[in-house]
C-alpha cells in the first residue's frame, strides 16, 4: 500500500476527484500506450515477477477517484502505519537492550572457571531473565495480536482491490465485446489472399 497508492491517495483528499477523460473507462484503460505495452509483456514474460506494470494496482487507484470513503480510510491507514515504528521504539529498545543484555552476560558467566560457581551465576540469570519475560509477557501477547491484525487488513486490502477492479475489468471487457466480427473479417482477408496465391500455382 506504500508509494504510488499512498500519493494517489494523499492527492484525492487534498485536491478532490480527479476528472477522467472518459467517464465509463478507467483512466487506467484509456491509456493505450500501457495497455499495449502491458499487452506486450503479459505476451512475453511468464512470471509475475517479469510485469513492468501492474493493472490491478492501476484500477485500484481509479476505483479510489470515485470512492472517497475508502481512499480517507486508506490514508488513515497508511498513517498508523508511518507512525507505529516510532510509537512502539521503546518496547523495541527494551527488549534488545535486555536481550543483548542476557547474552553478553551468559557469556561472562561461562568464563568463569569454578563450574559451580559459574553454574550458580546461570541460574541467577535465568531465573531473572525468566522473570523479565514474565513482567513483559501480556505486552508481547499484545503485540502479537497487533502483528495478526496488521497482517488480516493486508489481506482486506488485497481483497478490496480485486473487488473492486475486477467490476471494472469485466465492464471495459463487456464493452470491448468478444471480437468475433473482427476476427471473421481478418480471416475472410487471409482466405482471399490464400485463393489469390492458389491462383497464381500452375
Amino acid at each position: 500500500m506504500h508509494s504510488k497508492l499512498s500519493l494517489l491517495v494523499i492527492g484525492l483528499l487534498s485536491c478532490g476527484t480527479v476528472v477522467q477523460e472518459d467517464n465509463d473507462t478507467p483512466t487506467a484503460l484509456q491509456e493505450h500506450g500501457v495497455v499495449d505495452q502491458l499487452a506486450t509483456e503479459v505476451k512475453s514474460v511468464s512470471s509475475r515477477s517479469g510485469y513492468g506494470r501492474d493493472l490491478v494496482e492501476d484500477l485500484f487507484l481509479d476505483a479510489l477517484k470515485k470512492d472517497t470513503a475508502l481512499a480517507r480510510v486508506l490514508s488513515e491507514v497508511e498513517q498508523r502505519q508511518e507512525e507505529h515504528p516510532d510509537i512502539v521504539a521503546p518496547f523495541d529498545r527494551a527488549m534488545g537492550l535486555s536481550a543483548a543484555y542476557y547474552g553478553d552476560a551468559k557469556s561472562h558467566a561461562m568464563q568463569v572457571n569454578d563450574s559451580v560457581v559459574m553454574d550458580r551465576e546461570m541460574a541467577i540469570l535465568a531465573r531473572s531473565e525468566a522473570s523479565f519475560k514474565t513482567y513483559t509477557s501480556s505486552a508481547d501477547r499484545i503485540r502479537s495480536e497487533y502483528e495478526r491484525t496488521e497482517t488480516r487488513m493486508g489481506d482486506l486490502v488485497e481483497v478490496l482491490k480485486l473487488q473492486r477492479t475486477l467490476a471494472l475489468m469485466e465492464s471495459h471487457q463487456m464493452k470491448e465485446g468478444n471480437f468475433e466480427a473482427l476476427w471473421k473479417e481478418e480471416l475472410a482477408r487471409l482466405q482471399a489472399l490464400e485463393k489469390a496465391l492458389e491462383a497464381q500455382r500452375k
